[in-house]
């Protein structure tokens, strides 16, 4: 595949404009700074990462810039249950501590909401891809909190169905901002062969060619990519020329501006808008049978006043239905041969 690029001031940069270059003026934070939330603090760093996923861990909710994060995985017990709902955060915190009591805190509101007793409804989390596909592989009847790229990548082989985006403030997209240090690159066309890092990196490469930098490049070939769930740190690196280029989604982009890095990097290129999946479901006669009931539920949670504050923990302020045909789309420009 031939590369074609794009610079910041380009007709594919304006196309894409909703993230700017990084000034101060233009990108209002996702959370003021005394609220951005960390894996020690009372807040559990979903969507400040990727949303997803940007991301309710996933790749839905994505890791926040300061953290550090280990594989893990916990399970509730199954016995007698009769759905799982299952969160999927690549390269996401481990689940022991505070972070196993804001999962647990989210499901118990989720089931209250929608009318489960809790022997009904399972839940589990993982930050290891494979645990979770072999997880939901074993799982039939799983409602699955994740990112976009987890549910392209997955979607033939777990029969996954789409059901919300998440909001955040308002708005339920999510974008891609490569950044480098200010004068290093003015395309993506010169960084071949570069280093580029990120927790965004953990996501599906094929999702981050096609879908990411727009078939442009094929990531895995155009770049010497570097995974990492400190994604501070490699911003930290990258000013000190230790790298030459970090991806970031769009909640950790905003969240960019209150950092002293700012004024030495710039973006040489913005994805397209996506739409911030956050809620899907593996295609069962149980699934579809509790659908309207769970997908009710969640969209109507986070506007109560226990839910507000569990979402807020989670950094998103609500979800919405999926667009159908948007989401056909974004289907078919992945799986296009």
């Amino acid at each position: 595949m031939k590369p074609t690029h794009s610079t910041p001031d380009s007709s594919l940069a304006s196309r894409h404009a909703a993230i700017p270059r990084p000034t101060r003026s233009t990108i209002p934070p996702s959370f003021p700074p005394s609220t951005l939330p960390s894996f020690h603090s009372s807040a559990f760093p979903f969507f400040l990462s990727s949303v997803a996923v940007r991301t309710l861990l996933c790749t839905i909710f994505t890791a926040g810039l300061c953290l550090s994060a280990v594989p893990a995985a916990a399970v509730e017990p199954a016995e007698s249950r009769a759905v799982d709902v299952v969160i999927v955060f690549p390269g996401g915190p481990d689940a022991d501590g505070e972070g196993r009591e804001m999962i647990g805190q989210f499901l118990d509101i989720l089931r209250r909401a929608a009318g489960f007793e809790r022997e009904q409804v399972a839940g589990a989390y993982f930050n290891d891809l494979q645990a979770a596909v072999a997880h939901l592989r074993g799982a039939p009847h799983s409602f699955v909190m994740a990112s976009l790229g987890f549910f392209l990548a997955q979607r033939q082989a777990l029969s996954l169905v789409p059901l919300a985006n998440v909001q955040f403030g308002g708005d339920a997209e999510q974008q891609y901002a490569l950044l480098v240090r200010k004068g290093a690159f003015k395309t993506t066309a010169e960084m071949a062969g570069k280093t580029l890092a990120g927790n965004t990196l953990y996501e599906d490469p094929k999702y981050l060619t096609r879908m990411v930098f727009d078939n442009q490049l094929d990531v895995t070939r155009h770049f010497v990519l570097q995974p990492t769930a400190r994604p501070l740190s490699a911003l930290r690196k990258l000013a000190r020329g230790k790298l030459d280029g970090v991806l970031l989604d769009r909640g950790q982009y905003r969240s960019l501006q209150e950092l002293p890095l700012l004024g030495e990097l710039e973006v040489i290129y913005t994805s397209p808008l996506l739409p911030a999946l956050g809620l899907m479901m593996t295609d069962t006669a149980t699934t579809r049978a509790l659908q309207a009931q769970l997908v009710k539920a969640v969209i109507e949670m986070c506007g109560s006043d226990e839910g507000r504050a569990a979402c807020a923990g989670f950094g998103i302020t609500g979800f919405v239905p999926v667009d159908a045909a948007r989401m056909r789309a974004v289907i078919d420009t992945y799986e296009k041969e």
